[in-house]
């Protein structure tokens, strides 16, 4: 519902840790749309950096979900 009727140019969505819960909810996301979906994925709650291959499992397991094209 919130992607199909939330009349916005994008959506910010946090997934920088295990609370934040998992990638199913990009499903709904509309094949086509306009509307732009942007990942946090990294942490500022921590001094650590996440790994490269890390973030780019985390990208590749969302854009699946919503049906995107993967990125390399």
């Amino acid at each position: 519902m919130l992607f199909n009727l939330v009349e916005v140019d994008a959506y910010f969505l946090e997934y920088d840790d295990a609370r934040s819960g998992g990638f199913e909810p990009l499903r709904f996301f509309p094949r086509g749309s306009t509307k732009r979906i942007v990942l946090g994925l990294m942490s500022s709650k921590h001094g650590g950096l996440e790994a490269k291959e890390v973030l780019r499992r985390r990208i590749d397991e969302a854009a699946r979900l919503c049906r995107w094209k993967t990125f390399a």
